[in-house]
């Protein structure tokens, strides 16, 4: 959008050069003076070359038309990169973009994005937690799901990209995995004096 912007400005400014100085300009030099040595360039702004904020432009009648010429070319310049802007996006969401295809019943993983409530460093964090079970689909973009005791402070409805499928990893697949029975005892750290 900002590159609209200065087009649009750029086209305006740039087709606006001293050369076509109107006779009201010409007889304040001070003026003239301060846009040059502000830009550095010889060249004003639309409402400098109409003699001043306050005057009309009806004194100038070429002047006028050349300054809506320049107007309708910005604007439809900056309307048709808005155009091709959103189409390009477009394009790309569609070339990328799955439906998703949950179902009541269904385990899901959540993202940890929103979550302020689980301790420890923020890069150490799991990403996503669960699984949970999906109670109910809420429209197309949003899923309800029955949360454990430990999250239960949060909402239990999350948008789909907030989402993602469970796969169970099945023990027949790994053998050798053994299984974690309490997980606090496993990974309490020992102190020196346990040794």
């Amino acid at each position: 959008m900002s590159w609209n912007i200065r087009t649009m400005k750029g086209i305006l400014v740039t087709g606006l050069h001293f050369s076509r100085i109107p006779a009201s300009l010409q007889q304040k030099p001070a003026l003239y003076h301060r846009e040059v040595t502000l830009t550095g360039r010889k060249r004003v702004e639309p409402f400098i070359a109409c003699g001043s904020p306050e005057e009309k432009c009806s004194g100038y009648p070429a002047q006028k038309q050349g300054l809506h010429y320049l107007w309708k070319r910005a604007c439809d310049k900056a309307s048709q990169c808005i155009a091709e802007a959103k189409e390009y996006k477009k394009q790309r969401y569609d070339k990328t973009h799955m439906e998703p295809d949950f179902k009541e019943g269904d385990q899901v993983l959540v993202s940890t994005i929103n979550f302020n409530n689980i301790k420890g460093p923020k890069k150490m964090r799991d990403s996503f937690v669960g699984p949970f079970n999906i109670i109910k689909i809420i429209g197309e973009n949003a899923v309800e799901v029955r949360l454990t005791e430990e999250f239960s402070q949060k909402h239990p409805a999350f948008l789909v990209s907030l989402v993602k499928t469970y796969f169970q990893t099945g023990e027949e697949k790994f053998p050798s995995r053994k299984k974690i029975t309490n997980h606090k005892k496993c990974c309490k750290w020992q102190t020196p004096m346990d040794l």
